[in-house]
């Protein structure tokens, strides 16, 4: 058989799959996303946009620790090898404990909303409004998660879309007729009614959820376990950009500044879909293969092979025509933005080998290791950009930015050469 006829072969496996329904929707997902963001931008004025940036880049490191990792926890078991009844104790258990989890983390939001002094006037106002859309939030997470441990892609797929489009449109709708309160109105109508598509998704998967009984205590315990380690290293993970939204807030107290700041991190951070797209379909199949080290290694090869190709050339895209897509996107006002624009669409060609490797270790069950790698590069993060954006402003935030993620990236695709090539008959690929 030839090259080509094996290419043919598994493109049509791929497909059947629901692989382009996912990538797909991540492109509509993200395009509708960073289209709303501009006409969000473009409906208020620059200081009302860097308040409702620093207070939603307040929210968002609150959802961060939404259900202490219980949703990374489903997939994980209910992706493995197990019966039926045993996969429903745990959707069971993951849902009910995730929701009281969240719900300690709304009062929290409230309190904070109410007793402490932000930077930024009105911030604890909208904070407070933010709060409660944490419990839709994870209801909608839990009905995904769902969807893509049954490898329900095209499903999955569907309700991501379905999302992208009711988020967008009356995110903007609302920003348009009543500015903060409107885009904030507007996202709780877009969860709501994505939830009740998902729940029509769902029907007939068996999920077994209402008939299921109480996991055994070590079950439960295990389940536990994996979802703080890899939820917390996640969190850290992911707080990275959004602590410097805040950072940049706290030290140079400019909405303005902010706002510059937002506007040079929103497209390469948009970005970032891609890697996350072909991880969201590769994630189940690396997880039923964690005990085969010499399937993992080599497709975890091919896995970074194929996302690095593509944010090599949009990287360079971004540095050659910074100052262009920052007119035509956003307008003459955010130029101050190219600068910190470059360096963060630099970090574009480290991204690629860090996302790959946490989900990979993270499909291992290596939670340990990705929480000792990206709390330190979390403290790191913290010291490099206060110290940074003091000189330097918000390039210095985005260097910042770049000198953690590489530094994460070196240690995290060690760890995984390391486990691969040193487990059972992984040596030989």
């Amino acid at each position: 058989m030839k090259l080509s006829q094996i290419a043919q072969l598994g493109l049509a496996k791929i497909t059947r799959a629901g692989f382009f329904h996912v990538f797909g929707s991540n492109v509509i997902n993200k395009l509708v996303a960073f289209l709303a963001n501009i006409l969000i931008v473009r409906f208020m004025t620059k200081d009302d946009y860097g308040l409702f940036s620093y207070a939603n880049s307040i929210y968002s490191m609150f959802a961060l620790f939404t259900g202490l990792g219980m949703i990374s926890a489903i997939l994980i078991y209910c992706a493995e090898k197990r019966p039926d009844d045993e996969k429903a104790r745990y959707y069971r258990y993951g849902l009910t404990r995730g929701l009281a989890v969240d719900a300690l983390l709304v009062l929290v939001m409230f309190a904070a909303s109410l007793l402490v002094v932000f930077p930024l006037e009105d911030a604890g106002f909208f904070i407070g409004l933010l709060a409660p859309l944490l419990l839709i939030d994870y209801v909608f997470q839990f009905e995904t998660i769902c969807l893509r441990s049954k490898k329900e892609n095209k499903r999955f797929a569907y309700l991501q879309v379905t999302y992208s489009l009711f988020y967008g449109s009356l995110s903007c709708i609302g920003a348009f007729l009543g500015g903060i309160i409107g885009v904030i109105v507007g996202r709780y109508l877009a969860y709501v009614a994505s939830v009740i598509v998902g729940v029509l998704l769902l029907k007939g998967l068996g999920l077994g959820i209402k008939d299921a009984g109480q996991l055994k205590r070590e079950e439960a315990s295990g389940m536990w376990r994996y979802s703080i380690e890899n939820g917390a290293a996640s969190i850290m993970g992911q707080i990275v950009y959004l602590i410097n939204v805040v950072i940049v807030g706290q030290v140079l107290i400019d909405a303005s500044s902010v706002a510059a700041y937002r506007v040079a991190t929103m497209l390469p951070e948009g970005f970032l879909f891609i890697p996350s797209s072909i991880l969201v379909f590769t994630g189940p199949y690396f997880i039923e293969h964690n005990d085969d080290m010499r399937w993992f290694r080599k497709n975890a090869v091919r896995l970074f092979a194929a996302t690095e190709a593509m944010m090599v050339v949009l990287a360079a895209v971004l540095i050659i025509f910074a100052e262009p897509i920052i007119v035509l996107l956003w307008g003459e006002i955010y130029l101050d933005s190219v600068p910190a624009f470059r360096v963060m669409a630099a970090s574009l060609l480290i991204t690629p080998l860090r996302t790959v490797c946490v989900n990979l270790l993270a499909c291992l069950r290596m939670t340990r290791e990705n929480l000792i790698i990206t709390a330190l590069a979390l403290v790191a993060n913290v010291l490099a950009v206060f110290v940074l954006t003091n000189m330097y402003g918000i390039v210095g935030a985005s260097w910042a930015v770049l000198g953690v993620i590489s530094f994460a990236a070196v240690f995290s695709a060690v760890l995984l050469e390391r486990r691969t090539r040193y487990t059972g008959d992984s040596a030989s690929v």
